[in-house]
């Protein structure tokens, strides 16, 4: 497990060298979380992956904020697949 606390986003180049170096590490990274103290580190890390985003001293109208960031990219993603799935369905049926 990797825990990449909210200090260390702030004190590095940003973000994303950080979560290169550990999906350069590949599994043996193993679960990997991070603690945010922003939204814009919170929006940051839903582009990438991670096992879990910890939002660091977030008022509640944030968590809120980012409940809902997640919900709208969860759904984003299930109309992608839908799209995918009906795109290969019509492809099978009048390509082959």
């Amino acid at each position: 497990m990797v825990l990449v606390k909210d200090n260390t986003c702030a004190h590095s180049a940003g973000l994303q060298p950080l979560i290169d170096i550990l999906a350069a590490r590949g599994q043996s990274a193993g679960f990997i979380e991070v603690e945010v103290d922003s939204m814009r580190l919170f929006e940051q890390l839903l582009a990438v992956h991670v096992d879990r985003i910890m939002p660091d001293n977030f008022t509640p109208r944030e968590v809120g904020d980012a409940l809902e960031l997640v919900r709208a990219m969860r759904a984003a993603r299930a109309d992608a697949r839908a799209s995918r799935s009906k795109c290969r369905a019509h492809h099978a049926r009048h390509c082959s």
